[in-house]
C-alpha cells in the first residue's frame, strides 16, 4: 500500500530497490496469474538506474477488484485514477503513454527452439473454449487453444513461428480500431503432437509452464474421447477454471459445484538458455528514445538510446 502511486494513465509500483530479474518475475506474476496489463519504466536516481511496474489504465478496475478488500480505508485513494498527485517525472513514462513499438527483427530462415519458448513465455496464451453447441455432450463444444497476437506489423515475426511449429493458421483482426494477427493452433492431433511435446523438451521457466500442464490435461481428455462421460467433462471445467481467465458467469452458474484444479509453483532457476533470454527479452524490452519532457530547453546531445 506505501510503495505505489495512481497516475492519470494506470499505477506505478514502486520496486525501485528490488533488481530487473525480480520486477520481471513479479509482473510475470501480475501478468499470468492475475491478468494485470503491465510494462517496466525507468528511473535514474543519484547515478542508479532503478526498475518500476507500470500498470495499464485498462486494468485498473481489474486491479481495484482484486485488493481493495484488503487496502486500508486510509489507502484507497491510490486507486483512484480521477486524483492524481504525479510525483515521479520520469521521461520514459511518456514513452509506455504511446502505443507500445514493435519489433524490427530480421526474418531468418531457421528459429532456435529455445527462442521461440522463451518468446512464448511472455505473450502466448493456453487456453479453453466452451460454447453452445448442441450436437455435442451437454450441449457444449470445448476447445482448447494455443495463440499468440502481436500487431499487425510483427506479422513476419508470426509467420516464423507458424513455419517452425510447421501447424496451426494466422489471421488478421481489427478489434476496437487496433489491428493485430492472431497465430493459433487449434487441433487436438496437433496440438498433442507438435506443441505440447515442444514445450516438454524446451521447457517454459514462468508460471505459465503450469498452464501449459493442466492445458495438456484437457487436450488428453478430448484425444481420448473422455470428455463425452460426466467425470471427463467435469474435469475439463475444473481445469479451466485454473487457466487463463476461468470459468464464465454462464458457466459458473450452470455447473456452480466445480473446483478449481490445483495449481502447482514454479520456483525460479538459474539455468537460462541464452537464446530463451533473447525470445524473453523480446517483448519485455526495447530500444527507444530517452528524451526529457523539457525537450525545448534541453541540448540535442542529450537524447541517448536506451535499453529497456
Amino acid at each position: 500500500m506505501g510503495d505505489g502511486n495512481a497516475l492519470h494513465h494506470g499505477m506505478i509500483l514502486c520496486t525501485n530497490s528490488y533488481s530487473i530479474k525480480n520486477v520481471v518475475k513479479l509482473m510475470n506474476v501480475l501478468m499470468i496469474r492475475y491478468r494485470l496489463e503491465c510494462t517496466i519504466t525507468l528511473k535514474k536516481q543519484n547515478q542508479k538506474v532503478e526498475y518500476m511496474i507500470y500498470i495499464r489504465q485498462n486494468s485498473m478496475s481489474l486491479l481495484r477488484s482484486i485488493v481493495k478488500p484488503y487496502v486500508c480505508s486510509s489507502m484507497l485513494y491510490k486507486l483512484d485514477n480521477s486524483k492524481v498527485y504525479p510525483i515521479i517525472k520520469c521521461s520514459v513514462i511518456k514513452e509506455f503513454r504511446q502505443k507500445r513499438l514493435y519489433s524490427n527483427i530480421n526474418t531468418q530462415k531457421e528459429v532456435n527452439p529455445y527462442w521461440v519458448t522463451g518468446f512464448a513465455d511472455t505473450i502466448s496464451s493456453f487456453s479453453v473454449r466452451i460454447a453452445k453447441d448442441n450436437k455435442r455432450f451437454k450441449s457444449l463444444r470445448i476447445a482448447p487453444i494455443f495463440t499468440i497476437e502481436l500487431h499487425e506489423k510483427d506479422f513476419d515475426l508470426l509467420k516464423q513461428i507458424n513455419a517452425f511449429f510447421t501447424v496451426g493458421t494466422i489471421i488478421k483482426r481489427v478489434k476496437n480500431g487496433n489491428s493485430s494477427v492472431k497465430y493459433s493452433v487449434q487441433s487436438i492431433k496437433a496440438l498433442k503432437d507438435v506443441l505440447i511435446p515442444h514445450f516438454n523438451k524446451y521447457n517454459l521457466l514462468t508460471q505459465k509452464r503450469e498452464d501449459l500442464r493442466i492445458f495438456s490435461l484437457v487436450v488428453d481428455i478430448l484425444y481420448n474421447g473422455q470428455h463425452k462421460t460426466e467425470e471427463g467433462f467435469n474435469k475439463i471445467l475444473s481445469y479451466k477454471a485454473s487457466i487463463s481467465k476461468g470459468l464464465s458467469k454462464s458457466l459458473l452458474d450452470m455447473f456452480p459445484g466445480i473446483i478449481p484444479a490445483t495449481r502447482n509453483l514454479i520456483l525460479s532457476t538459474k539455468d537460462f538458455n541464452q537464446f530463451w533470454v533473447a525470445g524473453f527479452a523480446l517483448f519485455f524490452f526495447f530500444f527507444c528514445w530517452n528524451q526529457p519532457l523539457n525537450t525545448a530547453k534541453e541540448k540535442k546531445n542529450q537524447v541517448k538510446v536506451v535499453f529497456m
